[in-house]
């Protein structure tokens, strides 16, 4: 694993991390919880779109390599 798809794996998995604690926080704690934790999802979901942009660049460039265009 390269550094682009450990970035956009890393990403993901903060994003999917922080979903959960603000489903969690939202039933048991209330709502000024949720808005700093939606904050904090909100950073993780721009990490993931950074992350994912360069892992798609990333798979483009193996599959022409796989399958060159004639």
């Amino acid at each position: 694993m390269d550094y682009v798809e450990y970035t956009g794996f890393v990403a993901a998995l903060f994003t999917a991390t922080c979903s959960v604690g603000v489903a969690f926080c939202k039933r048991s704690v209330g709502e000024a919880s949720v808005v700093v934790l939606g904050g904090v999802l909100l950073s993780g979901l721009l990490l993931a779109v950074s992350g994912v942009i360069p892992v798609a660049d990333v798979l483009t460039e193996h599959i022409s390599k796989i399958n060159p265009k004639e």
